[in-house]
């Protein structure tokens, strides 16, 4: 992050950074990014924030696994294959 503050190496610091871990070049800019969003220097939604937000999700994948798990019928808007549709006689 050091690298980054410094005028002159700003916009270079992250992609030297990513050369020499061998990675995407927007990685290590991402990641500086949401470590200076962490640490206040930056407006934007925190690590933290994001996690609560992701909690209910996580909870509702769990109900959903579960219920699956329990061989819970599913809810389906299709319709039976075997249903009556008038008009149709039965023989």
């Amino acid at each position: 992050m050091e690298a980054r503050r410094a005028p002159a190496t700003r916009p270079e610091a992250p992609a030297r950074t990513a050369d020499r871990l061998d990675v995407n070049r927007e990685t290590p800019r991402n990641r500086v990014t949401q470590a200076e969003v962490d640490a206040d220097d930056r407006p934007g939604t925190t690590t933290e924030q994001a996690q609560r937000l992701a909690e209910p999700e996580r909870g509702m994948r769990g109900l959903r696994r579960a219920g699956a798990i329990c061989g819970r019928p599913r809810l389906s808007s299709r319709r039976s294959s075997t249903a009556h549709t008038p008009g149709s006689r039965l023989q």
